[in-house]
């Protein structure tokens, strides 16, 4: 039976390839891009988000203000004029 032949220049080939790919995946910088737009989505977020708790209390007392005044100051008691 015959033994396998190595070939030295094969493993160097694959060792070359290898580097390669690794030099080209170190040097991608696309996956930076969605990294930047990931966290600029989650900065607005955060702005929208913290605008809405801010004024959200305002905005609730605003209409029920406006909701008192065309029910007559009844609260909505469902059109009833709360007799």
């Amino acid at each position: 039976m015959q033994q396998p032949q190595i070939n030295p220049m094969g493993l160097q080939k694959n060792w070359f390839e290898i580097m390669e790919l690794i030099r080209s995946l170190w040097q991608d910088e696309s996956g930076a891009n969605a990294i930047e737009y990931v966290l600029l989505v989650a900065l607005i977020a955060t702005i929208v988000l913290g605008g809405v708790s801010i004024l959200g209390q305002s905005i609730s007392n605003i209409f029920t203000y406006a909701s008192n005044t065309f029910m007559g100051g009844s609260g909505g008691s469902g059109g009833s004029g709360g007799y």
